[in-house]
């Protein structure tokens, strides 16, 4: 009998592995030690996979251990591993990928020219990824609004490693027409219990205020930006705060400058399987680090508390990089997608005004394409070319 339980156990930590549902994952292991005195069956769940690589020309490192040239083959223990990619004139590829026990992965990967990637830029391969959510049904449905969790698959694309600051901003609005600024400028006042944004010409220059409730903070360009009674990340250089009041239409004029100008050849927003491939990773986590987000971890409403609530310098917060890289992937400032659903768009990643459920990678939000929200910003994608 205990061993008739024991193979119930195992098969039902098998399922609970393939519907990434690592809680239930967890609880089964560690059930599973009193129907298993042999081992075995734990055994079989720690069977290794097989990882094949073939890179033309290429340098490959797994987990930072050298492992080939052109080509790589070699068993690791199931999870979440690291593929590195490097030849001379070329971008390096940094890709994450998931070892699955008793089964082969195999990539392909060619690293771009590396001109093709400019400096603060990720390429990420054609490859799969874990989209959607394996939360409880009525959250994956009334609360972050996406499907259950599965395979898909993106091309390859770049896609920059911060959000778009103010500074960035500014210099696109600086390029337009005289008679075009203004239009482009954020500008909402704070709602009875919400956040506010304006951007504004002082002068000669530029002045941001930031507002919530009756609280407002305000600088001019080249100052610092202030929250009194913060102890950590008190002081701000706002021109690095994530751009914040933009609407999805603006967000795209925007892209099409970096395109047009040559800032950015190929510039656009990212779609949304885009983003989630990039802030995720293949394995189908909640949050950057695949931990509980902690207040500290990412700009978030517990970061600070309700009274000293305010976006951060892009790049404050460690515990929000993506296992690409990318930095703020939760928290900070929402940021603009196109949406699956023709002529959507998708609000993704979670902010400093909001919790951290609403930071759940899955999260969907979706709003119109005119909607300016102070607390919504963008991170650029690109096409290879």
């Amino acid at each position: 009998v205990r061993d008739l339980l024991g193979d119930v156990l195992l098969e039902r930590a098998a399922i609970a592995e393939q519907a990434r549902d690592a809680d239930a994952d967890d609880e089964l292991r560690g059930r599973l030690t009193a129907y298993d005195a042999d081992g075995s069956r734990r055994a079989r769940l720690a069977a290794p996979g097989r990882i094949t690589v073939r890179a033309p020309g290429a340098a490959i490192a797994i987990d930072g251990a050298a492992a080939g040239t052109g080509s790589a083959s070699l068993e690791l223990a199931p999870g979440l591993h690291f593929v590195d990619v490097t030849a001379p004139g070329r971008a390096g590829v940094h890709e994450p990928i998931v070892v699955e026990r008793d089964a082969t992965t195999a990539l392909d990967l060619v690293p771009p020219p590396a001109a093709a990637v400019p400096d603060g830029y990720v390429y990420i391969a054609p490859g799969w990824f874990g989209y959607g959510s394996a939360a409880d049904e009525d959250t994956r449905r009334t609360f972050l609004s996406t499907v259950p969790l599965h395979r898909r698959h993106t091309d390859g694309y770049l896609i920059a490693r911060t959000e778009v600051t103010f500074g960035d901003w500014i210099a696109y609005v600086e390029a337009q027409p005289e008679t075009a600024r203004d239009a482009l400028l954020p500008n909402l006042p704070a709602r009875l219990g919400g956040a506010g944004v304006q951007l504004e010409r002082a002068g000669t220059s530029w002045r941001l205020t930031l507002a919530q409730d009756a609280r407002r903070i305000t600088a001019r360009w080249g100052e610092p930006l202030r929250y009194d009674g913060r102890t950590r990340h008190a002081v701000q250089d706002w021109r690095r705060l994530p751009v914040l009041g933009i609407s999805a239409t603006e967000a795209a004029g925007y892209m099409a400058w970096l395109d047009r100008s040559g800032r950015l050849p190929g510039a656009r927003l990212c779609s949304e399987l885009e983003w989630e491939r990039a802030a995720r990773g293949p394995d189908g986590r909640s949050t950057p680090s695949g931990r509980l987000l902690e207040p500290d971890d990412a700009n978030i409403d517990l970061t600070y508390g309700h009274a000293l609530m305010g976006p951060d310098e892009v790049g404050s917060h460690p515990g929000s990089v993506s296992p690409y890289g990318l930095e703020d992937t939760a928290g900070n400032a929402f940021e603009w997608t196109r949406a699956e659903r023709s002529g959507c768009h998708v609000v993704r990643g979670g902010s400093y005004y909001h919790d951290r459920k609403t930071a759940d990678l899955a999260n969907r939000n979706e709003l119109c394409a005119e909607v300016r929200e102070p607390t919504a910003g963008l991170r650029v994608c690109a096409t290879l070319r």
